[in-house]
């Protein structure tokens, strides 16, 4: 289930193959959503508008959650949205979802402010893509 896919993404942040989610998530979940919005407009054109937008939004949350574990970020929005997240892995698991934003958590009260202090412990640090010892990735250079 995706729940414990989700807890082993956090017991080991060093494996590579359930760093992100991948593209079966999103056509069932496109499915799920976009099914009753075609019963209820019979559009092709807004099904397809959405279904694209959907994709797209979650392309770009995958791409986001990779970079998140690619390298240490020290400024700008890579850092922000770095502390944001590692926060939920270190030290709180049931606060700040958000790969790409704080909106939901603020929204659904999973926002957790304290992600600000957040400093990345060394096990961390090194379950980082570019700091893996075994190489089992080809890094950009």
């Amino acid at each position: 289930t995706l729940g414990s896919f989700h807890i082993y993404h956090h017991s080991d942040l060093s494996d590579l193959r359930v760093l992100n989610a991948g593209a079966v998530i999103i056509y069932g979940l496109s499915f799920l959503l976009l099914a009753p919005v075609y019963l209820l407009t019979q559009n092709m054109f807004i099904v397809c508008s959405l279904g694209f937008g959907l994709m797209g939004s979650y392309f770009l949350y995958e791409c986001v959650h990779y970079f998140i574990h690619y390298k240490k970020y020290e400024s700008g929005y890579m850092k922000f949205i770095q502390d944001f997240h590692f926060h939920h892995h270190d030290k709180a698991p049931l606060k700040n979802f958000g790969n790409t934003s704080v909106l939901w958590d603020k929204l659904l009260g999973t926002y957790d402010k304290n992600y600000k202090k957040y400093e990345m412990p060394q096990r961390t640090f090194d379950s980082l893509i570019t700091t893996q010892k075994d190489n089992r990735v080809v890094h950009a250079s």
